[in-house]
This record gives C-alpha cells, sequence and structure tokens, in this order.
C-alpha cells in the first residue's frame, strides 16, 4: 500500500514538470530556436507525451533542427495520432494522401482521416470527402463525398461549403437544386472565400437562366451533336474499338436518350463514361470544366483498381531493404550489406509528382554512382506508368546499342485496314551507362509508359525481369472536343513488342515468375532477387 502510495505521490510531482518542459518545449519552436525545442521534447516524446511526439514529428517533417527525414515524421505522427491525437491524425491522413514527404499510401491516409474526422476535425472531414470524390484509392463515391463535405460545412468550414454548394449545383451525389447551391455558396463567400465569391454571380445568373426554355432547347440540341460526335469518334478513331467486340450501336442507343437530356456538360460526361465503361479501357478519359475546375475536370471511364491485385507491400520493403531511404516523392533506395543496391522508381507521372522530371534526375544520378561491380535491384511494382520519355532516361543507361523495344500501329481511317504500317520506337544508350548484373521486379499495377520501360529493359542482356505479368495497357489517347465542351480522350494506337505482338489484355511476362501471397511475412521478390544475383556471382 505504501508503494502504490508512493507511486501516486511521484506521479503527482513529475507531471507539472512534464507539463513545464512540454510548455518550454513549445515557446522554443514557436520563437525558432530548434535545438532547445528538440532538447526539451524529445524526452517527453519519448515517455509518450503525444504533444511532444507531435512536435518532433513535424520537426521531422519540415527539416527544422533536423534532417528532413519524411519516414521519421510519420514514425512520431504515428505514436500520436495512436493516443487519439487528432492534429497527428490528420497531418499523417494527408502526409500519405498526397504524398508529402513519405510514398502515397491512401489506405493509410483514409484511415487516419477517418479518425479525426470522425472527431469532428474539419480538415479531416474535407479531406476525407475529396478522397471519395476522386476516387483515391477508392471506388468514387458522390454521395459519401457530400456527406463529409457537409459535415464540415455545417461547422463552418468555408471551403466543404463552396464545395457542397458546387455539388448541388452539378447534381453529385445530391439532386440538382439552384437554391441549395445558392445557399452555401453564399454561406463561404461570406467568409471570403475567393472562388466563392467568383462564382456566386454565375450560380445566381444561371439560376435565372435555367427557367428559360430556349435555354433547354439549346442544351438539348448541343447535347445531340455531341453525342453524334462521340458516335464518330469511336468508329473511326478509337484504336481498340474492335477488341472486346462490343456492339457500339446498341450501347449508343441505350444511353442515348438519357445522354441527350442531360442538364449539365458534367452530367452528360458521367453518362458518357458510364457507355464507354463497357469497353474496360484504362486510358480512356473524359475532361469537363466545372466550376471546381475551370481547366477542366479529369475522370476515367474505367477504373482498374478493382480488377488488380498489387504484388507488393510497402512495409514488407522496408522490412527487407537495409539504408531504406527516400530520396524524393517517387524514388527510394537501399543497400544490402556485400550485396545489391536497392532503386525504387514509383512512378513516370507529372500527376504522381509536380517536379517528375527533377525526381527522375536523382534517379540518373544514383545510377550513375554505381560501381561496375554492383549488382542491382530495380523495383517498379507500385509503378502505373507517365512519361516514357522519363523511362528511356533510366532505361538508357541499360544498353549499350541503339535497339528497338516496342512498335504501334496509328488509327488510319483511309488505310483498307484501318491502320497506318508499323512504326517502331528506338532506345538509345546513355553514357556511361551501367552493365552490372540487375533484377526489375515488375507486376500488375505496370501499365502503359512502365509497360514500354519493361520492354526496354528486356533489351539489355544483363536485365532478368522478375515477379507476375503486367496488366496489358497502352494507347497513346488523343482529345476529342465535342459540342457542349465535353472532352474524350481515346486511345490513338495499338502498341505492339517489338516482335509485333500486341500488348493490349495480354502485358508482359516476366523472365522469372514469382507469386505473390496473400499474407507474406516477408517480400518474396526480393527474396527471389537476392537468391538469383547471390548465384550469379557464384
Amino acid at each position: 500500500m505504501r508503494r502504490l502510495l508512493f507511486i501516486f505521490s511521484l506521479c503527482l510531482i513529475l507531471a507539472p514538470l512534464a507539463w513545464g518542459d512540454y510548455q518550454d518545449g513549445r515557446k522554443a519552436y514557436n520563437r525558432g530556436d530548434y535545438a532547445t525545442a528538440l532538447k526539451e521534447l524529445l524526452p517527453l516524446a519519448e515517455q509518450g507525451h503525444a504533444g511532444a511526439q507531435y512536435f518532433i514529428g513535424y520537426m521531422y517533417y519540415k527539416g527544422q533542427g533536423v534532417d528532413q527525414d519524411g519516414e521519421e515524421a510519420a514514425t512520431w505522427f504515428r505514436m500520436a495520432a495512436e493516443q487519439g491525437d487528432v492534429k497527428s491524425q490528420v497531418r499523417l491522413g494527408v502526409m500519405y494522401r498526397l504524398g508529402l514527404t513519405v510514398l502515397k499510401n491512401y489506405k493509410e491516409a483514409k484511415k487516419w482521416l477517418r479518425m479525426a474526422a470522425e472527431q469532428e476535425d474539419t480538415k479531416a472531414q474535407y479531406n476525407l470527402a475529396l478522397m471519395y470524390f476522386r476516387g483515391e484509392g477508392m471506388q468514387q463515391d458522390n454521395t459519401e463525398a457530400v456527406k463529409w463535405y457537409r459535415k464540415a460545412a455545417d461547422l463552418g468550414l468555408p471551403r466543404s461549403q463552396f464545395r457542397l454548394g458546387v455539388m448541388y449545383y452539378e447534381g453529385m451525389g445530391v439532386p440538382k437544386d439552384d437554391d441549395e447551391a445558392v445557399k452555401w455558396v453564399r454561406l463561404a463567400a461570406e467568409q471570403d472565400h475567393e472562388q466563392a465569391q467568383r462564382i456566386l454571380p454565375i450560380l445566381l445568373r444561371d439560376h435565372r437562366e435555367g427557367s428559360d426554355p430556349a435555354n433547354a432547347r439549346k442544351k438539348k440540341l448541343q447535347n445531340q451533336k455531341s453525342l453524334m460526335q462521340l458516335r464518330s469518334a469511336i468508329e473511326e478513331k478509337y484504336s481498340h474499338r474492335d477488341l472486346r467486340g462490343i456492339d457500339w450501336d446498341a450501347r449508343f442507343a441505350e444511353f442515348e436518350s438519357r445522354l441527350v437530356n442531360a442538364k449539365t456538360s458534367r452530367q452528360f460526361a458521367i453518362l458518357a463514361g458510364q457507355l464507354l465503361e463497357v469497353a474496360r479501357d484504362a486510358h480512356i478519359r473524359i475532361k469537363v470544366a466545372t466550376l471546381l475546375n475551370t481547366d477542366g475536370e479529369t475522370f476515367a471511364s474505367f477504373r482498374r483498381s478493382g480488377s488488380v491485385r498489387p504484388n507488393v507491400d510497402f512495409d514488407l520493403i522496408k522490412k527487407a531493404v537495409p539504408q531504406f531511404q527516400f530520396l524524393n516523392q517517387v524514388v527510394a533506395t537501399g543497400r544490402f550489406p556485400d550485396g545489391p543496391a536497392y532503386l525504387m522508381i514509383g512512378s513516370w507521372s507529372q500527376q504522381t509528382a509536380r517536379n517528375i522530371e527533377r525526381n527522375i534526375e536523382a534517379a540518373e544520378k544514383w545510377v550513375d554512382g554505381l560501381s561496375p561491380d554492383d549488382t542491382l535491384i530495380l523495383d517498379i511494382r507500385f509503378n502505373g506508368g507517365g512519361d516514357e520519355r522519363l523511362a528511356k532516361k533510366i532505361a538508357g543507361r541499360f544498353v549499350e546499342r541503339s535497339v528497338v523495344y516496342a512498335g504501334h500501329l496509328n488509327r488510319d481511317t483511309s488505310s483498307p485496314s484501318g491502320f497506318s504500317k508499323i512504326k517502331t520506337r528506338t532506345l538509345k544508350p546513355i553514357r556511361p551507362g551501367f552493365r552490372g548484373r540487375t533484377v526489375v521486379l515488375m507486376g500488375p499495377v505496370n501499365m502503359s509508359s512502365c509497360e514500354a520501360f519493361l520492354l526496354m529493359m528486356k533489351q539489355a542482356p544483363q536485365c532478368t525481369l522478375m515477379g507476375e505479368k503486367s496488366y496489358g495497357s497502352s494507347g497513346n489517347p488523343k482529345p476529342m472536343r465535342l459540342a457542349n465542351k465535353v472532352t474524350v480522350f481515346l486511345p490513338s494506337w495499338v502498341a505492339l513488342t517489338p516482335d509485333g505482338e500486341p500488348l493490349e489484355g495480354k502485358g508482359i511476362s516476366p523472365d522469372v515468375h514469382v507469386e505473390f501471397p496473400d499474407k507474406p511475412e516477408d517480400d518474396p521478390l526480393i527474396n527471389a532477387a537476392l537468391e538469383l544475383l547471390k548465384e550469379g556471382q557464384g
């Protein structure tokens, strides 16, 4: 009993001391004295103080008083988030959602944002709504987006009020209701939300004109013309028109009435996407200007996420690869003791990282710094494509001479076959290059320009492709602008292997097939790559 009283008394004595250290650390941080802040807060963070853990995480996130380290930041934020610290949950969720100093991970983003959103944090509610609205890591769901926009809007967040108003205006996730649209956009405008202030007059004008029968007739005629243009584009320009044996006349007849009577261009675009979904083509995209995005909101008619099972787990990579570190948003490296180097390239796409060229330059320099005696594991299992020219900058370092790596047929209605002659694509060497044995880890996420990269790497004799078959989709989509200002992007070519075999729907097979089980304890591909490279040394 005395011992319990002693411990209780000790806690009462130490608690104010810890609180004082925490306040001293916060004050030091606020005045920019990061060394003192670190000194005061780190011991508390290590003892489990959630507030201190948040500050340590933020200092690593920003590189304040320490080297910037996104993974270390995420570690500290996670410790605090698991204790229910809302700020840490939000910070962690946004980091994973946007790929800020860590690799994008929509599953983790959704998990932490939902925790904070359920505690009525408006920033978390807004970000969660955006994930549902954009279909980030999940099926797009405007109804759920409206639900979370409304929660944040009811709590007074101007950007959620604005977006909720636009959802009512466009009829997204709720029936179109101009009165509700004006109500919510006006509330945001009254709180000095700039977009709301610019758009409110447009809503009021459209509200007045919406009751004019002449405008309704004009919209219907625009939609009819747009429907005819879309049908012609499928017939004459879509390179995979006949791939799946679709009865396009019947398909258009099924959607004709709804498309012609669409009240907004966005509604037309959504219906057009549903019409084209039957093609199961990941390269068909539709773009339409909306109040949320005057440059155009782009969305896919077919989302492949439900049909693809990735053969990679980021946590297993971190566990398996020594000295694992991110060079930037899309490039990570590591080094096995007395073994191969490790390079991960997560994307070739501008949508993944705005400064994608600079990110890939970091990978180029890293490859150039390898020793001739090195071996390499090049991991692209997260990579869904992007800019083929950037892929060439890496692959060119692995070939000694110019090689043909792919071909394609362009859609050409003037030709009896409907296609042009075969055109080839060539990879040129980049000096000094790397000739060490290389294992390229691949899988079903790989498509488009990343499949072109796989074909490039197949031309390098020292490279072995390992993993599972790629997705099998390439299109070089071209835009077709319709009368109602909806733009449809349709694939314009049939991609071919160097042997002239079509890629679409087939994918690229690895040289060494390694299955990725449902719940692996470690990464079987990395293990197999290490064994293969070890055998080569023997």
